[in-house]
């Protein structure tokens, strides 16, 4: 109850909040829940898609990682239009395609019908992480921003675990098609976000007026975040083959021109100025580290409890409780987790977790006794806890113009999501080509523990980069 009044009494106004201001975090927390849910759902029902359509872990595993980088390159996009159009409305219109998209994926008659049909739902989820990032720093102040954006990341947190364990419930009563369906109801509870979120009378709405929105740019950007993850994919399956290096040749050129662009009117999808940004490029560069771990574990435990151990469904849903509690706790708390360590500090000690956990999957395999497997859960709840919070709350700083700071906050999810996706997309197709590093073999599942060490190198060497880095004269030694 306590806990409820606490997340009830969030106000930019503290003592004169009306009963709507103190809904607006819970509803959007709600609504980020579902989002998030709606993706690890279907994680546990990787299995019985594979055998329903005759597929491997890499290719079923873009029911999960195509969403992912859906929902990034769709973070940036909201954060585009949020400029000219009410934040609420834009909710409205992921909320309703979430839900169509998920009509459809209960529907799909192939894997490319379902992949398609997830791809549209992570259109219309990318609208929650940036708008709601966007709405609590137009809105909140200090600690009241870091304790709303905690919950946020809480809600989320919530989602990444309680949703593989209502797909499995999902999956054992009504089949795959329910468990990648869950976003169904997010038109409900949208309905009441909407309500919620818009702006009192009143108070001026910034608006872009006249400016444009860049549709090519959003196009452009599309295509090379899907070209990126394709040749990450699809390298360790078929090698340098020309269709590899094709699509790594135009990630890195539609990247170039979607960053460099100078539309005739109105602001680019993407500013250059902020992504060559020292201070952003560092965050950015951070979170997606961090999330390429995180996402890239989540993806591949089920497919080591459904080897090594016989866990699905519902049973391996509850393995993933700890990592929940991990991730909720230090969610919420995260406020005065930073105040006493530091922003820095808790940046290092949360990659430092998520490397950790990636070598400790890597060491126990598939294998493993089920009680060791939940301390790496646990760090991987704990460190992604910690991670995002802290970053978007300087992140949001960085703009004083309300106008640009959905825009801002965009361009950071969208490389943040997209390290999540690749994590994914590596680590699958490893598993999926049974690749295997010397002492790294897994006899139970070829390919898993290479694919669990290689999603830690990433957080372990941001890790390094920001502890070097607040060491002035280690740093001097290297130099």
């Amino acid at each position: 109850m306590d806990t409820v009044r606490s997340v009830l009494n969030i106000s930019p106004r503290p003592g004169i909040a009306t009963t709507r201001e103190r809904l607006v975090v819970p509803s959007l927390a709600l609504l980020l829940f579902i989002v998030v849910a709606n993706n690890t759902s279907a994680i546990v029902a990787q299995p019985a898609i594979a055998a329903e359509f005759t597929a491997g872990p890499a290719d079923v595993g873009w029911v999960i990682f195509g969403y992912t980088a859906a929902f990034a390159v769709a973070t940036a996009l909201y954060g585009g239009l949020a400029a000219r159009i009410p934040i609420h409305r834009l909710i409205g219109v992921g909320a309703g395609l979430l839900s169509l998209g998920s009509l459809a994926a209960a529907f799909a008659p192939s894997l490319g019908g379902l992949i398609a049909a997830r791809l549209l739902q992570g259109l219309g989820a990318g609208a929650l992480p940036t708008l709601a990032s966007a709405l609590i720093a137009r809105r909140f102040e200090g600690a009241a921003r870091a304790k709303s954006l905690g919950i946020i990341v809480a809600a989320v947190a919530a989602g990444q675990a309680i949703g593989p364990l209502a797909g499995g419930v999902l999956l054992e009563v009504a089949g795959w098609r329910a468990a990648v369906a869950p976003g169904l109801v997010a038109a409900l509870v949208g309905v009441a976000a909407v309500a919620l979120a818009a702006e009192p009378r009143g108070v001026a709405r910034p608006v872009g007026g006249a400016e444009r929105f860049d549709r090519l740019g959003a196009v452009i950007a599309a295509a090379a975040a899907f070209s990126a993850v394709y040749a990450i994919n699809r390298l360790p399956l078929l090698g340098i083959s020309a269709s590899t290096l094709l699509a790594g040749f135009a990630a890195i050129l539609l990247c170039v021109v979607v960053a460099r662009r100078r539309p005739a009117a109105g602001r680019p999808f993407l500013r250059w100025d902020v992504i060559v940004s020292r201070r952003y490029a560092r965050l950015a560069l951070l979170a997606a580290s961090g999330v390429s771990a995180f996402l890239g574990l989540l993806v591949i435990f089920p497919l080591a409890m459904a080897s090594g151990h016989g866990l699905e469904g519902i049973r391996a849903g509850v393995m993933l409780v700890p990592m929940a509690l991990a991730a909720a706790v230090l969610s919420v708390n995260i406020a005065r987790v930073q105040a006493r360590l530091g922003r820095q500090r808790t940046t290092v000690i949360s990659l430092t977790s998520l490397a950790a956990a990636a070598l400790l999957f890597a060491i126990l395999g598939v294998d493993g006794p089920l009680g060791l497997q939940l301390l790496p859960l646990a760090l991987v709840g704990a460190g992604y806890g910690m991670l995002t919070s802290p970053l978007v709350n300087e992140l949001s700083a960085m703009r004083d113009d309300p106008r640009e700071q959905p825009q801002v906050i965009g361009t950071f999810y969208i490389v943040s999501f997209l390290g999540g996706a690749a994590g994914g997309a590596l680590a699958t197709a490893v598993i999926q080509r049974g690749l295997e590093a010397g002492p790294l073999a897994s006899p139970g599942l070829p390919g898993y523990s290479t694919a669990a060490f290689l999603l830690g190198l990433a957080p372990a060497a941001c890790a390094a980069w920001l502890w070097i880095g607040t060491r002035p004269r280690l740093r001097r030694a290297i130099r």
